[in-house]
């Protein structure tokens, strides 16, 4: 196990010189400053012949070093460890940060601009009236709409994906399945409360180790990117949608929001205008729902265009 390295050797025969030029020089110069305790001193002897031993040792040296070199390269392909090298970066998995890939809301625009007429991918299994969601979140820092870091729970809080994800998830239990189509980025299309991602193809493997949950959110990130060609199936539940009645009688619960920082002014008046005809919390949520406001919204969502049901192939290419 090499503690600080590379899983392969990088110029070997370079760096073994470089060292061995340095180890000489080195101890060149450690026997000029040690101090000089020979039985003649170097001022008794004639200082031609003195000369001619000194260029005499640099030629020695220089020799001796030449055929060194020349021996280890020789034999550096038959003495080469056959093993495969062990270093701790190969062991050690640094932790998932999902601020470190661009927020959803900046592809999705360009979908909704670009590809309003492409299939991006398709869906299998989905019930009528239920969405695909590509990522939710919850911050927006005047400029960018993203997660808030909130440690464990939160938003932001992913882990790598497994069986049985969502055990206390109630509602319609589905399988999806999706066919990505133009679709390619990092976020992976999902619904619902995910219980286990199913991989398919040639790079199956290679996604299913670096594709990332959150419970909290259900928001899916794959490290390598989906893209066209790939499938995988989703066993989900699709949770219940409650009418604004429920909701209405509902207690309140705890959520834990992000400080609102760098907010426009202009966004705050359009708020307070927007609602200040509502008298109750829900008329409030329904003045959110034009299309003219979307982009206000904190949760990015593709809504998937139905007309027959669960089980019929849904192609996601607006929203």
């Amino acid at each position: 196990m090499i503690a600080l390295g590379v899983p392969e050797p990088a110029l070997p025969v370079i760096q073994g010189t470089i060292f061995a030029i340095a180890s000489m020089a080195w101890l060149a110069v450690r026997q000029i400053w040690a101090p000089q305790n020979a039985a003649v001193s170097v001022g008794q002897v004639d200082p031609s012949r003195a000369n001619h031993m000194r260029m005499r040792r640099l030629l020695s040296g220089a020799v001796v070093l030449a055929v060194a070199g020349g021996a280890g390269v020789a034999t550096s392909a038959f003495t080469a460890p056959a093993e495969v090298r062990h270093v701790l970066r190969d062991v050690i998995i640094p932790p998932f940060n999902v601020h470190d890939y661009p927020s959803a809301l900046q592809s999705f625009r360009g979908y909704v601009r670009d590809d309003a007429e492409e299939t991006l991918f398709t869906v299998r299994g989905l019930p009528k009236g239920a969405r695909i969601r590509l990522a939710s979140m919850d911050e927006f820092d005047g400029q960018v709409i993203n997660v808030v870091d909130g440690g464990p729970g939160s938003s932001s809080a992913f882990s790598p994906i497994r069986s049985n994800m969502s055990p206390d998830a109630e509602g319609l239990p589905v399988t999806l399945q999706v066919d990505v189509g133009k679709y390619s980025g990092v976020w992976v299309p999902n619904a619902g409360d995910v219980s286990e991602f199913d991989f398919a193809g040639d790079d199956a493997d290679e996604l299913r180790r670096s594709t990332y949950y959150s419970s909290g959110s259900g928001t899916a990130v794959s490290t390598t990117g989906i893209g066209k060609g790939d499938s995988y199936a989703v066993q989900t539940t699709i949770p219940a949608t409650p009418t604004d009645e429920q909701i209405g009688e509902a207690a309140f619960g705890t959520v834990r929001l992000p400080k609102n920082e760098n907010v426009p002014e202009e966004l705050t008046s359009l708020a307070a205008e927007t609602v200040s005809e509502a008298e109750t919390p829900i008329e409030q949520r329904g003045r959110w729902r034009p299309s003219s406001l979307r982009t206000a919204s904190s949760v990015t969502d593709l809504r998937v265009r139905s007309s027959r049901g669960q089980g019929t192939p849904q192609n996601a290419s607006r929203p």
